[in-house]
């Protein structure tokens, strides 16, 4: 752990420095604007992408697991992972019975599957073959074995394979470290097998990884069978093409405890025509929405606040009042939630950070279009 935690704190140092160094250019008149925010903006894609490892490394991913047809998935994903391979590697792709349903979140699995044709092609520089196929596992419940013990349980695997340089028992020993990786740092080492690791052992699977220098490497990912499909998630993008409803004149109060946070937010809410008016805390929030006099259109709260009152708690006060219309949370965990506190939002609209200027204002304007009727 003591290990783990150094080399994060190395890498975020390393993204800071880059971020401070270029906003002080600016700042001096000795940089360009151009060149310091692409800096800027690639270092905070890469403070995601870390964070990102350690949530999925901790088994936080925010999942929503559903009964999926491997061979659906891995049909719909052929020219993703083909395109992912490169012209120099062969794809094998054998497609399981289409009855043979797992409980997986169908966008994550995809994912997982996309990263291991990333590592597989990193280790075939010369071309190769990439094998991709699905057996049955049947129950097997062993008298006295672990929970954990990847034989017991009913279970689909998913097996794959490359012909790539392998790995040595040392390096396979650390493969799913969240920040482990043996890539040079041009070649966009990504989130590796952290996290595949973390998605499968999070919906209830197993990961297990066998490898031999020079020979090849095989990931089997133990994947919980289904039982009764049931209906099939909607993938309909109809909501991304609604026309936005126009934002003059919409109020929005903003509930954040960072300063620097709630002031940008405050400010391109303002510069998007909304009327936005800013709280640091629960009790600022509720005395806010008081001295208002009248409910806001919508409310834009973290989940963790300062001061003692969560987000969730000063929307459960607020409601009491009759002071809400529309909320939604915003949170830095994947889950978006404390595990304490996962009663209070159920059902809620929630946007995770770090998000875009554009994604944040086109979200709120969704909510606002269906608070007017809107088809």
């Amino acid at each position: 752990m003591a290990d783990l935690s150094a080399a994060v704190a190395h890498d975020f140092n390393n993204l800071l420095a880059a971020i401070s160094i270029n906003a002080e250019l600016v700042r001096d008149g000795r940089g360009t604007p151009e060149q310091a925010s692409a800096t800027i903006l690639k270092a905070a894609k890469r403070g995601r992408d870390i964070t990102r490892r350690l949530f999925a490394f901790s088994g936080q991913w925010g999942l929503s697991l559903v009964p999926l047809s491997l061979a659906e998935m891995l049909s719909s994903s052929r020219g993703s992972i083909a395109e992912a391979l490169g012209a120099d590697i062969e794809l094998c792709l054998r497609l399981p019975p289409a009855h043979w349903h797992v409980l997986a979140d169908p966008k994550a699995l995809s994912q997982v599957v996309l990263e291991l044709a990333r590592n597989a092609r990193d280790a075939m520089t010369e071309g190769g073959r990439f094998t991709v196929e699905v057996t049955a596992s049947p129950a097997v419940d062993h008298e006295g074995a672990r929970d954990d013990d990847p034989s017991v349980g009913d279970y689909l695997v998913l097996c794959v394979g490359d012909t790539g340089s392998g790995m040595s028992p040392e390096v396979l020993q650390r493969a799913c470290e969240p920040l482990f990786t043996t890539k040079a740092a041009s070649l966009n080492p990504g989130l590796g097998l952290s996290l595949v690791y973390g998605y499968v052992e999070q919906t209830g699977g197993h990961v297990v990884i066998d490898s031999v220098v020079g020979e090849g490497t095989t990931v089997r990912l133990l994947l919980p069978r289904a039982g009764d499909p049931g209906k099939e998630p909607d993938d309909s993008e109809e909501s991304e093409h609604r026309q936005p409803a126009e934002s003059a004149g919409h109020s929005v109060l903003v509930v954040e405890d960072d300063d620097d946070l709630r002031a940008l937010i405050t400010q391109f809410l303002s510069a998007s025509d909304f009327e936005a008016v800013a709280a640091s805390d629960g009790e600022s929030a509720l005395a806010a929405m008081e001295a208002r006099g009248a409910p806001f259109d919508l409310v834009l709260s973290d989940v963790i606040l300062v001061g003692g009152m969560s987000g969730p708690a000063f929307v459960e006060a607020a409601e009491a009042r009759g002071w809400l219309t529309k909320v939604l949370y915003m949170s830095g965990y994947p889950q978006y939630i404390e595990r304490g506190q996962a009663n209070l939002l159920v059902d809620a609209e929630i946007i995770a950070k770090p998000f875009r200027r554009a994604e944040l204002v086109a979200r709120i304007r969704e909510m606002l279009e269906t608070d007017n009727g809107a088809d």
